[in-house]
């Protein structure tokens, strides 16, 4: 396949998850958007067990499309991997914009990068 051909998959997040199915968030049109945009033009959609578990601390499931998505799971080799991930961004935080530091969910977001590292498929543009 050549590069203009090539298709990306997409790892969609927590925020993208709830923003997709509460029409009164005022970004929520975009989410729409692009998922229907990404569904048209044949990307793949990925979401981890830890975007659905944080999801659904508010909502189940079930209310979501998901049809749409592959789920990657989060195992004790991918834990341990993670870990290690979360240490290095972790010592490097004084290299890091205060207004990210002061995120409470790198460590979720470093599984969630973890996860992306593993698979072949997911190139990062």
């Amino acid at each position: 396949m050549s590069k203009a051909a090539e298709k990306y998959g997409v790892l969609c997040d927590t925020g993208f998850l709830i923003r997709l199915n509460q029409p009164q968030d005022p970004l929520h049109a975009n989410a729409r958007g692009y998922l229907k945009y990404l569904i048209a033009n044949g990307h793949q959609l990925y979401v981890s067990t830890i975007a659905l578990a944080e999801y659904a601390v508010r909502d189940k499931m079930e209310n979501l499309p998901m049809l749409y998505f592959r789920v990657l799971p989060f195992n004790i080799d991918h834990a341990q991997k993670a870990g290690d991930f979360a240490g290095i961004v972790f010592s490097q935080r004084d290299q890091i914009p205060e207004e990210i530091t002061q995120r409470v969910i790198i460590p979720n977001d470093t599984k969630c990068l973890h996860r992306r590292t593993l698979l072949k498929e997911l190139p990062i543009t």
